[in-house]
């Protein structure tokens, strides 16, 4: 949007060269304008930076509980199912990794949605910065 105004302002700025007192109002415009479009391109990247992070910290949230997943599977075939107490535990586990399968799959999920995010803000940013 800025940059299509962007435009359109150096376009006016041709049509006013034999007016110069309009001219300096246009180009004041403009340096407004530009700074603008500078501070929400910078907006913009430092967003996409932090949508990265988040993505990157998401996906070693969910590499961990996979191994914390793995180590509850193990633990339940290993451990001993002679005694009322184990069952109990053992029931418990399969509740908690039934829960770490729920969080895994809401990061995941969480984690697609930053990946597009991420994708259309550098489609943003990349379409921007080929207009000037």
């Amino acid at each position: 949007m800025l940059e299509y105004t962007l435009s359109g302002m150096r376009n006016k700025i041709l049509d006013h060269q034999d007016r110069p007192s309009e001219l300096q109002k246009l180009k004041k415009q403009q340096k407004m304008i530009e700074k603008e479009l500078v501070r929400v391109k910078r907006l913009l990247s430092t967003s996409a930076k932090k949508i990265e992070d988040a993505a990157s910290k998401n996906d070693q949230m969910e590499k961990d509980i996979l191994h914390l997943r793995q180590i509850l599977k193990e633990a339940l075939k290993t451990g001993s199912s002679e005694a009322k107490d184990s069952q109990h535990i053992r029931a418990d586990i399969e509740a908690e990794l039934s829960r770490v399968q729920n969080v895994l799959d809401e990061l995941t999920n969480h984690r697609h949605e930053i990946n597009n995010t991420v994708m259309k803000l550098k489609g943003v940013a990349i379409f921007s910065s080929g207009s000037e």
